[in-house]
């Protein structure tokens, strides 16, 4: 976000921590919602135990330490090891996802959904590059956010564009982090319902930091004189993105209830 979108696709330093602080404020507030419908409450600590916390942690770090049954040297060695097969794994995901961008695209599955999107890009008065970004950045934000950092659209529009595929995330990155929690007894339910949940929230984040005197303090033009009425196309998509969460929410609750009755069918 700071590097590679603000300079490399923008040319403009202060554009970076402008999206990072709006992506980062959305993922605060859905912490703060997942904590308080989460329905789990932290036991209660004394104040023995506030000031032995730390200390705890180092002894159960320490016991868990695995330098007792093996040298620095293997270890060092396991690390290494390990890490260059992460950063292979996450290669790959993006590699394979930005080859299925590129298939779709020279199979023309996205220059059909353009064309079907034609009347409602023409109302808002939206650029199909910027939709066409955002099509490839549901698989893999990266090559989203450079076909919209082309577009022709105001800067408010591609700021928007852009806080919705940072919070989804891209499939690319969801593949990502499901693969790594495979095999813990973590359940990744939560992540992909709170990236629909973000998806709102940096929307909403995004109009309410267009409002403030950005020319002034961050160096940050074009949000004035922007073609379209972004209250007005900023909500239909976070309408359309609460909706899904819904829609998710109701059909996992569905197929709860039908789980249990062929469970006790069964």
């Amino acid at each position: 976000m700071l590097g590679a979108v603000g300079i490399g696709m923008y040319g403009n330093p202060s554009l970076g921590p402008l999206i990072a602080i709006i992506h980062y404020l959305s993922n605060f507030l859905c912490g703060i919602v997942l904590k308080a419908f989460s329905g789990h409450k932290a036991p209660a600590l004394s104040n023995s135990g506030k000031q032995n916390i730390l200390l705890s942690a180092g002894k159960a770090f320490t016991a868990s330490s695995q330098l007792k049954s093996k040298s620095f040297g293997k270890l060092l060695g396991e690390t290494v090891h390990n890490a260059s097969l992460t950063i292979l794994t996450i290669g790959g995901f993006i590699t394979f996802f930005s080859v299925l961008v590129g298939v779709l695209q020279a199979a023309g599955i996205f220059s059909l959904l353009l064309h079907l999107l034609t009347p409602l890009t023409s109302y808002f008065h939206l650029d199909q590059t910027l939709i066409q970004g955002i099509f490839f950045g549901f698989f893999e934000i990266t090559i989203g956010i450079n076909e919209i950092s082309h577009s022709s659209s105001s800067l408010l529009a591609q700021l928007v564009a852009i806080e919705v595929l940072l919070a989804w995330n891209g499939l690319a990155i969801q593949a990502q982090i499901t693969g790594m929690v495979i095999d813990s007894d973590l359940s990744t339910t939560p992540y992909f319902l709170t990236r629909l949940l973000q998806i709102p929230m940096a929307i909403l984040i995004t109009l309410l930091v267009s409002l403030l005197p950005l020319d002034e303090l961050l160096a940050v033009t074009a949000f004035s004189g922007s073609r379209i009425a972004p209250l007005l196309w900023g909500g239909a998509i976070a309408l359309l993105s609460i909706l899904f969460f819904l829609v998710y929410g109701f059909g996992e609750y569905l197929f709860r209830i039908t789980r249990k009755k062929i469970i006790i069918i069964r």
